[in-house]
């Protein structure tokens, strides 16, 4: 969950929407309880009733207004579950659209040699898919885990204001349903993390395909490269299918434990009402709270495989978050007119990445006005040369000043906007 807690400041953003949300959680919760109160008073009333052989018109009225006062209760927990939604998955909306505009802005404060250790492939899927994953848990996962913990909570205090032996006869499955939640969440975390490592591959090859599509049309490497993505696709559904396979075997799991509490309910508390400690209409209202508890329950594993997905994205987001740029504009940074001096002082420069030594002990003085050409093979050092002067990247070793400035001095915005550069392969921006 550490990944995660980076997310607190996103919820900040909005206090107001987080708190109503909880309100909202709670009012809906109260209303979906108060009803199996009424419920047992009804059962109650009608086992009476039979004894005593009482009018059947006085019944059928008492029996309109519980049914009145259980829909009016229906209708106000509907209300409020509405209202929760409507504040909880908005905000997961709009933390969503700044998390996307934080990376985004990140990813434009990088460097060039973030970009060349990266794949663009797996960079477009940590701000679209990891992004999308995390705002199920900031949406549902988090609604439905406040829901179900006031939910839960609420039940148990009414189930056990009723009858203590009882509560905990049919609470005695949750042990079981504890160690699988448990089980479960490790598992669905490993092969999450696994899934989008995959996704982030695909996203990849695909990137890259479509990129250098007119290189494999001139060397006649379609054929190659389907099979490439067929057999990427092909560990991906596998992974996709063995984190499936969990969530498939958990969801019946709870079921069958909600059943057993149901027959435990039913069981135990018939022999109450056959000894005359309790009355028929606790059953009633116990089988009414086991149906409460049967969604929470059910949605505890739904709700840790959001969570666990969520973290595992997160994970991958921060990877990218903490990066500090190599290139930054420093405090109290030069912002003065260009006059166009330009000086190299035992230039050398070595790609990170690749370890290659594009540039030596490179020295040389262009004045204001002048016009040099620099000339060289493919690979000589030429590209470099020109992203140094945009501090596009910094020098391993020497200095490049700009009137008498060294570049690392300067507003990193204002040098860029000052220096103009062609590059050579053009690229085209939509509506450009």
């Amino acid at each position: 969950m550490r990944a995660l807690w980076s997310l607190n400041p996103y919820f900040l953003r909005y206090p107001w929407h987080f708190a109503g949300g909880v309100l909202f959680v709670i009012a809906s919760a109260m209303f979906a309880v108060y009803p199996a109160i009424y419920i047992r008073e009804a059962f109650d009333m009608v086992s009476q009733a039979l004894k005593d052989q009482s009018d059947a018109s006085d019944l059928m009225r008492s029996l309109l207004g519980y049914s009145a006062l259980i829909l009016l209760l229906s209708a106000l927990r509907g209300a409020f579950t509405f209202l929760m939604r409507q504040t909880l998955i908005v905000m997961s909306r709009r933390i969503e659209f700044d998390l996307k505009n934080d990376i985004y802005d990140h990813y434009q404060a990088l460097d060039q040699t973030f970009y060349r250790r990266n794949a663009t492939g797996d960079l477009m899927n940590r701000i679209s898919e990891d992004v999308s994953r995390v705002r199920m848990y900031l949406g549902p996962g988090v609604m439905y885990t406040i829901n179900t913990t006031f939910s839960t909570g609420l039940t148990l205090v009414f189930m056990f204001q009723v009858d203590a032996k009882l509560s905990w006869i049919t609470l005695a499955p949750m042990p079981v349903l504890v160690w699988a939640i448990y089980r479960v969440s490790t598992l669905i975390n490993q092969r999450s993390h696994a899934v989008q490592q995959q996704q982030s591959a695909i996203s990849t090859l695909a990137q890259e395909t479509f990129s250098g599509v007119r290189v494999l049309k001139v060397y006649s490497l379609e054929n190659e490269q389907t099979e490439r993505y067929a057999e990427s696709a092909a560990q991906s559904y596998a992974l996709n299918r063995g984190l499936y396979r969990v969530n498939a075997l958990f969801a019946p799991l709870m079921m069958l434990l909600v059943g057993l509490s149901t027959v435990l309910t039913v069981w135990i508390g018939g022999e109450g009402v056959i000894e005359g400690r309790l009355s028929p209409g606790v059953i009633a209202e116990f089988v009414y709270y086991v149906g409460l508890l049967t969604w929470p329950i059910a949605s505890i594993g739904w709700v840790m495989s959001l969570i666990q997905r969520a973290e595992a994205s997160m994970e991958r987001i921060n990877d990218f978050l903490t990066v500090v740029p190599a290139v930054a504009t420093p405090e109290g940074a030069h912002n003065a007119s260009v006059r166009g001096a330009w000086t190299f002082e035992n230039v050398s420069y070595t790609y990170p990445d690749s370890g290659i030594q594009a540039l030596r002990d490179v020295s040389f003085t262009v004045h204001p006005g002048e016009t040099v050409v620099v000339v060289g093979r493919t690979g000589s050092g030429k590209s470099s040369l020109v992203g140094l002067m945009n501090r596009l990247m910094d020098p391993t070793s020497g200095r490049v000043l700009l009137d008498g400035v060294d570049l690392r001095q300067w507003d990193v915005q204002a040098l860029r906007a000052s220096v103009g550069t062609v590059p050579q392969d053009p690229f085209l921006f939509s509506d450009s």
